[in-house]
Formats: structure tokens, sequence, C-alpha cells
């Protein structure tokens, strides 16, 4: 087995008396050691900052969820030479739950009573590109070695996601990687959460890279 390299992704945000804290993502890399040396990097020092919310900016209806606007963050992998790689994400929040509950929703934690707060998705976007040509993402599920394609970009718990040149399934070796990541997350509706305690959204999420 082959070594690889993960980096892992947080969402934290508060939700206290009537302001709802200042949200960020926070990503932090851990390397090992392998022959192309790929290298993983984001934009803005890997943080992306939804600001400071009011109740007032959430849904008014307090039993439905609330949206927030969509953030991006850029992404950039940079190997010794032209490696097929994939992308595996997990859930390090699972066993806490997410609403809405699925294998592309990520936890966001859960409150004093144990209520699932929220979700986070995360999409490869449109424009991503290796060695200097746009590329599709790619996705198989865990244990299986047949590639479909992946036209959302979604990451999932349950496949891998690897990129490869358009309208193709076929794996491809590059030596650089780079594109944009969207987060889309999710409050639940606050019916369903306990408002008497200070609300911490709480996302983890780490990506594994793996040398085909």
């Amino acid at each position: 087995m082959r070594p690889s390299k993960s980096l892992t992704l947080g969402c934290l945000m508060l939700l206290a008396g009537n302001a709802l804290g200042a949200a960020s993502v926070d990503l932090s890399i851990s390397a090992t050691t392998h022959p192309a040396a790929c290298d993983i990097r984001l934009d803005n020092g890997g943080k992306v900052d939804y600001g400071t919310l009011q109740h007032g900016d959430l849904n008014p209806d307090s039993s439905s969820e609330t949206l927030l606007p969509p953030r991006t963050i850029g992404w950039q992998i940079n190997c010794g030479y032209a490696v097929p790689i994939a992308l595996q994400w997990t859930d390090n929040h699972q066993a806490y739950g997410s609403h809405p509950h699925g294998t592309h929703y990520f936890s966001m934690g859960k409150d004093a009573r144990g209520a699932p707060i929220g979700s986070m998705e995360l999409f490869y976007g449109d424009a991503t590109v290796a060695d200097g040509h746009t590329v599709a993402a790619i996705s198989r599920p865990l244990g299986s070695d047949y590639w479909i394609a992946n036209l959302d970009g979604i990451v999932d718990n349950r496949f891998v996601l690897a990129f490869a040149a358009p309208s193709t399934a076929l794996v491809g070796a590059f030596a650089s990687y780079s594109g944009q990541l969207s987060l889309t997350t999710r409050i639940a509706p606050l019916d369903s959460l306990d408002r008497t305690r200070v609300i911490q959204l709480d996302g983890s999420a780490t990506v594994e890279i793996i040398y085909l």
C-alpha cells in the first residue's frame, strides 16, 4: 500500500443569544513520504469566513432549515511528476449526525440535547485544471474499481474522487491540479435545537490523497 497525504477541514460557528458568531473553515495538512511528493495547498491559509450573523439573518420560519450563502476556496495539488491520484473524504463527526441526513452531508456537530445542528456539502467546481487542461470529476464506490462520471463534483463518504479528461472515466496522471472547492452549509430548523445554551457548529472532514 502506498503512503498517502491527508488534509483536515473544519467549520466552526457559534449560535448564542441573538447573535450567530463568526464562522470560519480552517484546514491543516499532515504529510507522509511518497516519491511523487504531492503537496496540498489552499488559498487564504485554508480559511473561509462566513462573518457574523444575527438571528434575524436566519430563516424566519423556525420550523425550516437555514441555508447559508455558499463559499468557495481555491485549492492546489502539486506533485513531483505526473501521477494518478484519488481523493477520499471522511466525516470526522459522522457519529453526531447531520441535518439533512445522507452520505454527502457532513456533520456540523450536535447541540446539548444531542440533536444534529446542521450539515456541510462539498463540491469540486467545473473549472478544475490539471497540467493546464480542464478535467472532469469522476468517482468510484469504496472497494470498487469501476469509475463513473461525477457531473456535480459532489463529495460523498461512500466514494473516492479523481479527475479525468472530459467525457472519459479514465483516471488521468498529472503533475499539478487546481480548482475551487465549494461549501454549502445548512443550519437545522431552530425549533429542533436547544436554544437555551450556546450552540457551536463544529464540522470536521479529512481528505486523503490516495496514490493509484
